[in-house]
């Protein structure tokens, strides 16, 4: 199975960016997002396994 083949993942907004220029939707702290799961960059912060994604990454906001 290779990375084209995995399903999309549903991550947590943990911190959003001030400056939003590619695009008008906007995210909170807690929102629950769908993304592809080939897109990001993942980093550590403060010892805990982040990943850093672009708007436009963003597949779907679950609203609930």
């Amino acid at each position: 199975r290779n990375a084209a083949d995995s399903p999309p993942s549903i991550v947590s907004v943990v911190d959003t960016s001030d400056v939003l220029s590619d695009t008008s939707d906007t995210y909170v702290k807690g929102d629950k997002l769908l993304i592809n799961p080939q897109k990001g960059t993942p980093v550590m912060v403060n010892g805990e396994k982040c990943l850093v994604i672009s708007c436009r990454d963003v597949l779907a906001l679950f609203e609930y």
